[in-house]
């Protein structure tokens, strides 16, 4: 991976983490710093662990489309995934991590989610990536 590369995808990352902590979602997220020594995530918060990617483009047909809110997505043999707007999927987020402080025994039974965040470029090329 070029430096670049790693430039762009932490950017993205200190911006989600920010997103994640704005008032009103407080989801007291934090970059994992020791994800490029030892691997795994990128953030670290109360709704989970998440992964961010940042692409030049994605498949359009991964993007909602306008009034649309998600986008269910199963490639073959592998496990579906659900694709919501950024915005939508903080408050949702925010909403688990709110149930989780206000009866704070759930959290130890509560199931994490590792989340992956991508952040689509407006009218991006179907591609791969």
């Amino acid at each position: 991976m070029s430096r670049m590369q790693r430039t762009k995808g932490a950017a993205w990352e200190r911006d989600v983490v920010r997103r994640m902590n704005e008032p009103g979602l407080e989801l007291e997220a934090q970059r994992n710093l020791s994800q490029a020594r030892d691997g795994g995530h990128d953030i670290d918060s109360i709704a989970g662990l998440g992964e961010c990617k940042a692409r030049a483009a994605i498949a359009d047909y991964l993007v909602p489309r306008e009034g649309i809110r998600w986008v269910a997505f199963k490639a073959d043999r592998r496990e579906p995934l659900l694709i919501l707007r950024l915005d939508d999927g903080l408050q949702l987020l925010a909403r688990e991590a709110a149930a989780l402080r206000a009866a704070p025994d759930l959290e130890t039974n509560a199931i994490r989610t590792t989340i992956r965040i991508t952040k689509p470029r407006p009218g991006s090329a179907l591609t791969e990536g």
